[in-house]
């Protein structure tokens, strides 16, 4: 199992994301995002390889990886290495992503 590590962007995210969720559609959809978020942590912890690199080259990021939150929206955007998953961000799918990683 790889460590997750998240960045401040990706929590300042996901706090955002989950208020969002909260004002918009209610409580149980919020939880519901975070049930599908730590379903996601939980794979890429154990298959950090497994996200897409289509990402990776528009940026200039040979080792950046897309992972999506299954049942939503948002997509986490993550490099590895040997010891860690690092967490950049994460974002919604209809977003400029090249545009918003450039941040």
């Amino acid at each position: 199992m790889t460590a997750v590590v998240v960045s401040p962007a990706a929590e300042a995210d996901l706090g955002a994301i989950i208020d969002h969720y909260l004002v918009a559609a209610g409580i149980e959809v919020a939880a519901g995002f975070m049930t599908a978020w730590d379903r996601c942590m939980a794979h890429l912890e154990d298959f950090p390889a497994s996200g897409s690199p289509r990402l990776a080259e528009p940026l200039d990021l040979s080792e950046l990886r897309v992972w999506p939150v299954k049942g939503f929206p948002q997509l986490a955007l993550y490099t590895e290495s040997e010891s860690a998953v690092i967490l950049l961000r994460v974002l919604h799918s209809a977003r400029d992503l090249p545009f918003a990683l450039r941040d």
